[in-house]
């Protein structure tokens, strides 16, 4: 089981990727310049699905929130994270079978959602 803070949700895929800043100048007469500004921190993104409104507004609510968020997966700390954001569909879904403990009439969403590294 997937969680980000404490909301539980259910990771179909998961992305990382690294980049650097770079500041590139092209001067009228001269050649292009590069300059380096520095990289940033690893980006996460995760695909997957949430079950029911509320947890969705709460996914929704922590990329407002300014603070760090405990990433962990089957007993994995990946870290804290910002959440930068997120997006969500919500799937035609009968009968839900992903949280037992809620109804089956439970909306399901799909979700993407992109998370900073704290450095």
């Amino acid at each position: 089981m997937w969680k980000i803070g404490e909301i539980r949700i259910f990771v179909l895929k998961r992305a990382a990727d690294n980049k650097q800043i770079i500041a590139r100048l092209q001067p009228i007469q001269e050649s292009t310049i590069h300059q380096t500004l520095g990289w940033e921190g690893e980006v996460v993104k995760l695909n997957g699905y949430i079950v029911s409104e509320e947890d969705r507004l709460a996914l929704k609510s922590l990329v407002a929130s300014g603070t760090t968020f405990p990433l962990t997966g089957y007993g994995t700390d990946y870290g804290d994270f910002l959440v930068s954001n997120v997006n969500f569909d919500q799937e035609n879904v009968v009968s839900q079978t992903l949280r037992t403990d809620l109804p089956c009439d439970s909306p399901v969403f799909s979700f993407t959602l992109e998370l900073f590294e704290e450095i």
